[in-house]
This record gives structure tokens, C-alpha cells and sequence, in this order.
């Protein structure tokens, strides 16, 4: 089976992260993303419907989604819901900006760079509103290269327009969108929802089972989610930094999460006899097992 990656619209915790950009148009650029977002996904659903068994379209029929228009980073499973909110979206599209400024347009070292930066901001807020503080401002990418002497030094968004990188942006938002989607509507299909696991060891062989959902559903409608560096660099940079910090959390190491998604994208490709991909994922895979084994 041939996969085919398709373009929606050119563009896991529960975490918070507010912008200097946010507060001089608040409102105008929360339902720009709150749109943005409901029309992506909106999108994936239709895509996937005519590859689902019947259990899942039972699944996907008692479910309603929902884009907040809120500047924290919500992507959730409810009972009888999916929430992923319009501040997701900033977070994927700056993580998309910086792929895409990195590996496309020379900026060595920017995606990596400006990836922690990003995570560390969203852990420190996340903290802050635990504690009933009030969060601090983070940067968009743009800003973020006028700021700082590092890698990113000099980067503006319309590079990506006058370079013609467009459409490799538009595949990173969608692959992101989609894996995201995917995985929390695995949630509803493993009955996750319904039965509350009974502590962390538990709720992370969850999450693991609704990755595995996600890869597998993605490959079968001819959509590989791999694709979405922004969310795959997200889960690997807030997924813990150690095995200590795993058996803290309700989601697994976040490079662990990256290298059984990359396994299971493996046996698939091999199924499906697509061995250029399977290329491609071996790389990833050694190079994320030389950072799992540096932990």
C-alpha cells in the first residue's frame, strides 16, 4: 500500500503557555486558531471514516470535538469527548516554523534549540498555574530569533513564504494535527475513557496503546503521522529527562514514547512492503536509542 501524505489546510498534557504576541491581539488570534484547528480536524475525521471497522465508527460517533478558544495547551480525552485547544495550535505552528527554518532553510541547530525553549517554557507556566501564578511570556519563534544570539539568530516567518517551503510547513501541521487527534480518539476506541486506570504504571501503558492506535490508523488511511515532527519533538522534549521522572508522570519517557512509535511504524512499513520508509525509520531508530541509552 502506497502511503500517501495529504495537506488539510497548510497548518498530551495538560499544559499552559502565554505569548507577548497574545496580548496585543488576544481575542482576533485565539478564534484565528480556534478555526483553524476545528477545520483540520474536521478534516481528519473525514479522512479516517471510510477505513474505521465498525467498533471504531461506534467509537468515533459518540464522540464530539471541541477547540477551546484558550491560550493553554490542552489536548484531552473526556467521556464522550476530544478537547485540543486553539493554544496547541501556537505551540505546533512555532514548532513547525522552526522545523521548517532549520532543515529547509539552513538554520542548523534551530529546531533543537528553540524546541527546549519552547518545552521549558510550557513546564515552567504549568507550574506557575498549579501554584496560582501568574505565567510568564514566551516567545514566538520569530521573536525568539531577534532575541537570542543562538541558532535561530535572523530567522522571519516569511522566509518560509518567498522560499517556497510552504508545503513542507503545511505537512508538519497536518501530520501533528492528525497524530493528535488520532491518539486521543484512541483513547474513546480502547475504552480508556470509560475505565480510569488505577494508578501511573497503569495510564501509561494507556497512552502507549493509543500511540500505537494512532501510528496504526494513520498507515491504514494512507496518512503517516510520523511526519509531524512538531508533536513528535514535543512528546520527546516533555515526556520526563529521566527514568525517575517516567514513574512520576501519567504519560511514558517521552524518547520512549518516540521509540516504540517509531517500532511500530517499522513492522508496518515492513508489512506493507514500503522499504525506502523503513530506511528512513531505521535512522531515527538508532538515533533515538543512542539517546535512550545515554539516559
Amino acid at each position: 500500500m502506497k502511503i500517501i501524505q495529504r495537506y488539510f489546510l497548510s497548518f498530551l498534557f495538560l499544559l499552559t503557555i502565554s505569548t507577548s504576541a497574545h496580548t496585543q491581539s488576544s481575542d482576533k488570534a485565539l478564534k484565528h486558531y480556534q478555526k483553524y484547528t476545528e477545520i483540520v480536524l474536521k478534516n481528519s475525521e473525514s479522512h479516517i471514516k471510510p477505513y474505521l471497522n465498525r467498533v471504531e465508527r461506534r467509537a468515533l460517533k459518540n464522540v464530539r470535538v471541541h477547540v477551546p478558544a484558550e491560550w493553554p495547551v490542552i489536548a484531552q480525552a473526556y467521556p464522550e469527548n476530544i478537547i485540543v485547544s486553539a493554544g496547541m495550535s501556537w505551540v505546533l505552528e512555532q514548532l513547525a516554523l522552526s522545523n521548517t527554518s532549520d532543515y529547509q532553510l539552513g538554520y542548523q541547530g534551530c529546531d533543537e534549540e528553540y524546541t527546549r525553549y519552547l518545552a521549558e517554557a510550557i513546564a515552567n507556566n504549568t507550574k506557575r498555574v498549579d501554584s496560582q501564578r501568574k505565567p510568564h511570556a514566551a516567545l514566538t519563534l520569530e521573536s525568539y530569533a531577534t532575541e537570542y544570539q543562538g541558532s535561530c539568530k535572523g530567522f522571519r516567518n516569511q522566509e518560509i513564504g518567498r522560499s517556497g517551503y510552504g508545503e513542507h510547513f503545511a505537512r508538519l501541521m497536518d501530520a501533528s494535527l492528525m497524530f493528535l487527534y488520532l491518539h486521543e480518539l484512541g483513547h474513546h476506541v480502547l475504552d480508556h475513557v470509560k475505565n480510569v486506570p488505577p494508578n501511573l504504571a497503569y495510564q501509561r501503558e494507556d497512552e502507549a496503546e493509543a500511540d500505537a492506535w494512532a501510528i496504526e490508523m494513520g498507515f491504514r488511511s494512507n496518512f503517516n503521522v510520523l511526519v509531524g515532527a512538531p508533536i513528535m519533538n514535543l512528546i520527546a522534549a516533555l515526556g520526563g529527562a529521566s527514568f525517575e521522572a517516567e514513574e512520576k508522570q501519567t504519560h511514558p519517557l517521552g524518547i520512549r514514547r518516540i521509540r516504540d512509535m517509531l517500532t511500530q511504524a517499522r513492522a508496518i512499513l515492513v508489512h506493507q512492503e514500503e522499504y525506502d520508509a523503513v530506511d528512513w525509520l531505521d535512522e531515527n531508530l538508532l538515533e533515538a536509542d543512542l539517546v535512550f541509552n545515554e539516559l
